[in-house]
């Protein structure tokens, strides 16, 4: 699924808890949006979170942001966990040099300068990276972005590269 844009993301929030007699304050819903980078399962977990946090309604900014960081907490401990814990450990080398670039993304040869291997031998490690769900390139000629829960981990922060 591709990423969402920021008004698909704010309906996705908003329209459920209307439904439900519940509204959000703009910059509650802002905040979720702008944490959630477009990623559908993300913005379905600080939704849920925050939704979950929430006193009532309205939904204000305190709640979204104790919702985000409770969201993440459970995607770093669990969504992302469990898929670090599956990766080779070519794989995490992979992911380590990645995280060096932040939110900027991280093109292929500047992954394998860091690792001092050939571009084309880490074709197999960045496809299988794509497949597992832990990268993706949005368009063939782009370079692979890591999800951002990678860039604010710990493991992705410390490479051993």
């Amino acid at each position: 699924m591709d990423a969402l844009t920021d008004t698909d993301a704010a309906t996705a929030l908003s329209s459920p808890a209307d439904t439900e007699g519940v509204t959000w304050h703009s910059d509650a819903i802002r905040h979720v949006v702008t944490e959630a980078r477009g990623y559908p399962y993300f913005l379905q977990q600080y939704g849920q979170d925050t939704w979950n946090n929430a006193p009532g309604t309205p939904i204000n900014l305190n709640d979204a942001r104790l919702g985000v960081a409770t969201g993440q907490l459970a995607l770093d401990t669990g969504f992302f966990r469990v898929r670090w814990d599956r990766a080779t450990s070519a794989e995490k080398d992979y992911l380590k040099a990645m995280a060096l670039d932040g939110d900027r993304g991280s093109a292929s040869g500047e992954v394998a300068a860091r690792l001092h291997k050939k571009t084309t031998a880490l074709v197999p490690v960045r496809t299988n990276l794509i497949n597992k769900g832990l990268i993706y390139s949005p368009t063939t000629a782009s370079s692979p972005i890591p999800s951002p829960p990678w860039l604010r981990s710990s493991d992705a922060r410390t490479p051993n590269v």
